[in-house]
């Protein structure tokens, strides 16, 4: 009994190894092992992988939920699936997950599949599946809805890398369409050239789906009668469209981006180029060539939405519509229709308008109305908060804002509207429109009701090249209201409010978009001394640096340094240099700048002995090249002042150059240049 029952037992452990032994993925060759693509997934298990060899294969593929991938070994270019007009390309129905992997295949041929009788994804279709689509070609197919992919009933694939062009559809979705609890990871695509009747040349995504779009290039898409050639969100809450270039698309309405009955979330887009309605100037309906609104209430964050063109509002159009609009770049756009918004328009709508730059843009239509800017009308209450406002063109009533038709009433509060073109005030009110103004600046005034404006030059750092950053002792500096309830935390850049911009005893914020940051606004521009005028820049290796003034050179670099000033400067005149370690604050770079000896620090950057200091400070003529061979640094009369060497070199020096006068006797310079914030690596 004994023996019998060890003998079982020796039997069962056998027999349990033998089933839990891992099978062996196998891989099935195309044509080799098998004629055709399905032939292999028909005869594949999960875990193997189907190697497709180049060629033109076809036929139509069913995953039949098996976890398998299935790859070209030559790359899309010469490997095709065409679908000769049989239904879909390839189908994910039946429960496939992301295990499942379709990646390096031109896609084409296709014309959907029945799905209660209209046709859905003429390239691919997912209906409850979440597959892996990758770095493929779908082109040239066709459907009702989802010319390229279609995602029904729940299906949350990736759709990841791939090229989706020239498809078609006669209702919504030229490239990619979503429904019915659908929820897509669309990412790092190209998707142009597709084309809807309807809505959606790009992408469409309807109801509750819930897209997450990112990093994808959507461009030239373009659809007839609907809106959102870019991208369309129909009666969706869900959708988050997120580090996008949107460009050159063009639509009836809304030619980057629509919105109707629809609350996406929109950010850090590039929405550029688009066109929305017709052009003619006669009769056009709604353009919103950037983003348009119907019925909706879109978070538009941190977007850069330029050289947009259209009927009716340029770069955002809201139509009974209630965005949230902060931080963005609205410029270079255009609207062509009598009552019109450059930047924004508004009909009917209360948007809330926060740390948004709308400048450069452009109404000039037939019969203008106004609104270079912004154009408010037929009621509604927008509120503008840290807003700038500036270099707008209108032909007509309200180069910056213009507000027509009762019942229409804008809230304006620590604002900048200043330096628009036109005929008409930077705020224009007429038949009953109103505004209500405070602690803002306004050109020319405000003299209707609010309280606690200026009519100063804001003193932006380069409104002609589009710097409208403000400077160190601009008006709008420390000027605003500090009790606002939904006062921003941040401003368009992400710097904090609120900062202590002019030294007073009380921090304060500033008028419009941008909070000044005192120990860094010396990079920006140019800083002008109280003893002078003059003005000079300084570059090292002829460049200012990124958009921070950060210039990063290594250790192994030779550095040259310029002092850039306009003629009419003084004779004779020295440039000098200081360097500080790290970033030193308001105070001793824009305050205190002089007699601080000349700075130096070893001579690493320049490829010479080790621990001899690089001397900045030349005394040579004016406009002068500095610490060159050609025009080697000489000591000034002055301590010298070496920053730490060897092990403990500095990673990160400022740097600012000063002009001064050799026949003043005051003791200071004339001119104060911005700063360079270097940064050195090994």
């Amino acid at each position: 009994m004994c023996r019998s029952r060890i003998s079982w037992g020796i039997v069962a452990t056998v027999a349990s190894l033998i089933c839990s032994t891992p099978v062996i993925a196998a891989t099935l060759r195309v044509p080799l092992d098998y004629e055709t693509i399905q032939g292999a997934i028909n005869a594949s298990s999960d875990g193997d992988h189907i190697a497709v060899d180049p060629g033109a294969y076809v036929e139509t593929l069913d995953f039949a939920g098996k976890a398998i991938e299935v790859t070209s070994v030559a790359g899309p270019a010469l490997t095709l699936i065409d679908g000769n007009e049989q239904g879909s390309v390839v189908t994910f129905q039946s429960g496939e997950g992301p295990a499942s992997v379709l990646e390096g295949f031109t896609i084409r041929g296709g014309v959907g599949t029945l799905v209660e009788a209209l046709r859905q994804g003429g390239g691919i279709l997912c209906r409850a599946s979440s597959p892996t689509i990758r770095g493929n070609r779908i082109q040239d197919n066709v459907a009702d809805y989802g010319g390229a992919v279609s995602c029904l009933e729940g299906a949350a694939p990736l759709i990841e890398g791939n090229t989706i062009t020239a498809n078609y559809v006669n209702q919504d979705g030229g490239g990619i369409h979503t429904n019915t609890g659908s929820s897509p990871l669309i990412q790092a695509n190209l998707i142009s050239e597709n084309f809807a009747v309807w809505s959606g040349g790009g992408i469409v995504a309807y109801y509750d789906s819930a897209p997450l779009i990112e990093r994808n290039h959507i461009s030239e898409n373009e659809c007839s009668f609907g809106l959102g050639a870019g991208v369309c969100c129909l009666q969706n809450d869900l959708t988050h469209i997120v580090d996008n270039d949107i460009s050159l698309n063009r639509a009836y309405r809304g030619g980057g981006i629509g919105c109707f009955f629809s609350s996406p979330l929109i950010v850090g887009n590039r929405i550029t180029q688009n066109a929305g309605g017709a052009l003619d100037g006669g009769g056009n309906p709604p353009g919103g060539p950037g983003i348009y609104c119907d019925n909706s209430s879109p978070r538009i964050e941190s977007n850069f939405i330029a050289n947009n063109a259209g009927a009716l509002g340029g770069g955002i159009c809201l139509l009974t519509s209630n965005a949230e609009i902060v931080a963005n770049t609205i410029t270079g756009n255009w609207a062509g229709r009598d009552r019109v918004g450059g930047g924004i328009y508004c009909r009917g709508s209360s948007p809330r308008i926060v740390n948004c730059k709308i400048v450069k843009n452009s109404a000039a239509g037939a019969y203008m109305r106004g609104g270079g800017g912004i154009m408010c009308e037929s009621g509604g209450s927008p509120t503008i908060l840290n807003s700038t406002i500036s270099d707008n063109y209108a032909g007509e009533g309200g180069s910056g804002i213009s507000i027509w038709a009762p019942t229409t009433t804008i809230t304006i509060r620590n604002s900048i509207v200043w330096g628009n073109r036109g005929p008409d005030d930077d705020v224009f009110a007429a038949n009953k429109g109103e505004a209500e103004i405070f602690h803002s600046n306004i050109d020319g005034g405000w003299s209707g009701p609010g309280a606690n404006n200026i009519d100063e030059d804001p003193r932006f750092v380069d409104l002609p090249n589009g710097d409208f950053q403000l400077t160190i002792g601009s008006p709008c500096v420390d000027a605003a209201d500090n009790t606002l309830l939904d006062l921003p935390e941040f401003d368009i850049e992400g710097d904090p409010r609120v900062l202590n911009g002019n030294a007073d005893p009380e921090a304060v914020v500033d008028m419009g978009a941008d909070e000044l940051r005192p120990e860094i606004a010396v990079r920006y521009g140019r800083v002008r001394a109280a003893g002078g005028e003059l003005v000079s820049t300084l570059q090292i290796n002829g460049e200012d640096g990124d958009a921070r003034r950060i210039l990063r050179l290594t250790t192994r670099d030779a550095m040259s340094l310029d002092m850039i000033a306009p003629p009419g400067g003084p004779t004779p005149a020295r440039f000098c240099v200081y360097a500080w370690q790290d970033e030193p604050d308001l105070s001793t770079l824009a305050q205190q700048p002089y007699r601080l000896g000349v700075m130096g620090f070893p001579t690493f950057l320049a490829g010479g002995p080790v621990n001899l200091p690089f001397r900045v400070w030349n005394n040579l003529g004016y406009a002068q090249r500095l610490g060159t061979p050609d025009f080697p640094s000489v000591a000034a009369p002055s301590n010298l002042v070496n920053l730490p060497q060897g092990v403990g070199f500095p990673t990160k020096i400022t740097l600012q150059g000063f002009i001064e006068d050799l026949g003043s006797t005051a003791d200071g310079p004339i001119s104060i240049t911005n700063a360079v914030v270097l940064e050195v690596v090994p």
